[in-house]
């Protein structure tokens, strides 16, 4: 994605942009600034620079119970825990330090959800 930006000015929107396959059985589908494959079990959506939102790869489960992101610009990891499940709370928390409320990009938009940046 950093050689990406290099070349283009801006980071991929899209996963064909990467030129890599990514869950062969997903379906694709749009976000605002991006898109998200998905399966059965799990998603990938990748978003490029928004006012709102960071560039960044995010996986999780379909539940979008938790999920890890990347940031692009800035290189963050960050475990992202759905507030009201607490498996996925201590999950995260035990991996990493609590840090703010991020916007969690999935395949349904966006939601807001704990997050903890991975040291």
């Amino acid at each position: 994605a950093h050689s990406y930006y290099l070349a283009n000015g801006k980071y991929p929107e899209t996963f064909d942009e990467l030129d890599i396959d990514l869950l062969s059985d997903a379906t694709t589908v749009s976000i605002a600034r991006g898109s998200c494959k998905k399966n059965e079990q799990i998603y990938c959506c990748i978003n490029g620079e928004d006012v709102d939102v960071a560039a960044s790869i995010t996986c999780g489960n379909i539940k979008k119970s938790f999920a890890l992101r990347h940031v692009l610009s800035n290189n963050n990891q960050l475990c992202l825990a759905d507030e009201n499940n607490k498996t996925a709370v201590s999950m995260c928390s035990s991996i990493g330090r609590y840090n703010d409320a991020t916007i969690w990009v999935n395949p349904d938009g966006y939601g807001s959800r704990w997050n903890y940046v991975l040291d």
